[in-house]
């Protein structure tokens, strides 16, 4: 039990509750999945991290302590129990289908002297109680086994950077981020990472991650509505990096069943119940049937009683005509099926831990599908540009070295795309669009990076490259070799950079092709689906900055000058 406080009684309920008190007592309170005051605590911590150093940061932002955090949060393990076979036969064999049965089966052999038939219908009922045990306790076990996951961290506790189990996560602590899976969700503070979101989302495309910045993400964060600064439990880091030879650094949000893997494991679980489903139907039938069959047993009741029958022989006819009017070796017959076909889709590589959704989904006619690159070709294709010039839509250009400078700038600049080893990572029209330019894409070296290198490389030769670090800031804490406090006094410059975001990102520069000279992004605006567009701000290589966006047709409208927009504009983008 957890001491009940201030920050816990405050917070909304949660899924889950701790409470205690003391002499016995207490009251329980909810435990919020993301603590009280972690908005301010990261605000707050992006200034320090940036001014002071990592030691100071943590020092300093630790509202409450490491104790209560623990107390309150637990260990960062997720157990899932699994029953014994013996338990699951135990639980399976009084589900009312095979209580029926038994019913039947001691009719037909006291009643009837029905043995043969009995001993089949006996048979197939165990075989098929045995095998559904069985496959739920395989799939049960693969599933704990899936949610069981531990490796070792380096998280700053007491001023130092010391390596510890992830079990021992809480949150609030800020950890150092290198390539690997994630033990829980994490707000990424320093650096960027190309993450490997398939095991949640199902994408097959790695997914960049951009530090946290309290002026465009808002301040009021939370996990699910800032996904582009927040490392999901689950997922796994394939690439780590931050500026000016630092570590990528993240604060922990989110724990347990809290993170984004622990809920996916939750629905899993417990799986949202369908107002139809297969034993409501099923009991809808029998009752249906049994209520036909009541008025045919009254006429057989009185023809049997005309003949002499005794009131037990009317009695186990009546139980008898149960047995014809319900099938018994039906749901035997039924449950069968649904292990071979488990069985099946175990090959296929796909586990099932609900078998009542087998039948459900016996019952699917049309199954559609939302995703480009599911049941189309993977990849997409340009076919051409068509650029604007003095409000109105030129003809369709094909070759991009054909249109205006500032528009092959705007398609090698303005994306979300890094890079990682020979490959790039991001959006595949990014990836297009960027591709048809023929510009180079070009990170500085960082150093946390993919076993391959990551593709960093120095840029010192880079005229660029010294613009766009004096505009993310020069100076911070190097904690590669432990935590030292600051490798000296940042300037004011540098505090308001790393402050509003720019100071710990990854510099990314492009340059034309064949040539010596590179555009610097110092800084990105990830695409936004509430605000249909992403920007970038770009350094040229004469110092001169340029401001980049792309968007949606409704979203780029909106913000350029009205007497601009060509006529045909809507009918050929809406």
């Amino acid at each position: 039990a957890a001491k009940a406080a201030g920050a816990g009684a405050a917070a909304p309920a949660a899924a889950a509750a701790f409470g205690g008190g003391s002499g016995g007592g207490g009251t329980f309170v909810p435990v919020p999945p993301v603590p009280a005051g972690f908005n301010e605590q990261l605000r707050a911590a992006a200034v320090t991290l940036a001014a002071t150093g990592l030691a100071t940061a943590v020092e300093e932002e630790q509202e409450w302590d490491l104790e209560e955090r623990q107390l309150r949060y637990g260990t960062n393990e997720m157990s899932i129990p699994v029953k014994s076979i013996p338990m699951l036969i135990f639980d399976e064999m009084w589900h009312p289908f095979y209580v029926f049965q038994y019913f039947s089966i001691l009719i037909w052999v006291v009643g009837d002297d029905y043995y043969s038939y009995a001993v089949c219908i006996a048979a197939i009922t165990w075989f098929s109680i045995i095998s559904a045990a069985v496959e739920a306790h395989r799939n049960m076990r693969r599933l704990a086994d899936i949610a069981h996951f531990e490796c070792e961290v380096e998280v700053v506790r007491g001023g130092c950077v010391v390596r510890l189990p992830s079990r021992c996560l809480v949150p609030g602590d800020l950890v150092v981020v290198g390539p690997g899976a994630l033990p829980c969700d994490m707000v990424l503070m320093r650096g960027e990472c190309i993450v490997d979101e398939n095991m949640l989302t199902g994408e097959s495309v790695p997914v960049r991650k951009v530090s946290y910045n309290p002026v465009a993400d808002g301040l009021s964060y939370h996990p699910d509505k800032c996904p582009g600064c927040t490392l999901f439990g689950g997922t796994v880091v394939a690439q780590a990096r931050a500026a000016r030879g630092q570590k990528a650094v993240a604060v922990v949000c989110r724990t347990r069943f809290y993170s984004a893997k622990g809920q996916l494991l939750r629905s899993i679980l417990f799986p949202r119940e369908h107002e139809e489903s297969f034993i409501s139907d099923s009991l809808r039938f029998i009752c249906a049937m049994l209520a036909g069959c009541m008025g045919l047993y009254v006429w057989a009741a009185v023809v049997l009683a005309s003949v002499g029958a005794s009131p037990g022989r009317i009695v186990v006819r009546f139980f008898d005509m149960i047995t014809i009017a319900v099938p018994p070796a039906l749901p035997a017959c039924l449950t069968i099926a649904t292990v071979f076909s488990i069985g099946r889709l175990r090959r296929r590589g796909i586990y099932v831990t609900s078998p009542d959704r087998i039948t459900l989904a016996g019952q699917l006619d049309v199954i559609c599908f939302d995703k480009t690159g599911t049941l189309t070709e993977q990849g997409l294709d340009l076919q051409g540009i068509v650029p604007v010039s003095c409000g109105r839509l030129l003809s369709l250009v094909s070759a991009p070295s054909l249109l205006p400078p500032l528009l092959v700038q705007l398609l090698a600049a303005c994306h979300g795309l890094a890079r990682m080893g020979d490959s790039l990572v991001g959006d595949p029209l990014d990836q297009k669009l960027f591709l048809a330019t023929h510009w180079d894409l070009i990170d500085e070296r960082t150093s946390h990076d993919d076993e391959g290198g990551g593709g960093a490389r120095p840029h010192s030769d880079l005229p660029g490259s010294e613009a766009a670090a004096a505009a993310g800031g020069g100076g911070g804490a190097d904690v590669d070799g432990g935590v030292d406090g600051c490798g000296g006094a940042p300037s004011a410059a540098e505090v308001q950079a790393e402050a509003t975001g720019t100071g710990g990102h990854v510099h990314t520069f492009v340059r034309p092709p064949g040539a010596a000279q590179a555009y610097a992004i110092i800084k990105r605006f990830e695409f936004s689906a509430a605000l249909q567009r992403n920007l970038v701000v770009v350094r040229a290589p004469d110092s001169s900055l340029a401001v980049f966006a792309k968007g949606s047709p409704e979203a780029i409208r909106g913000l350029v000058d009205p007497a601009s927009v060509p006529p045909d504009y809507d009918s050929l983008l809406g």
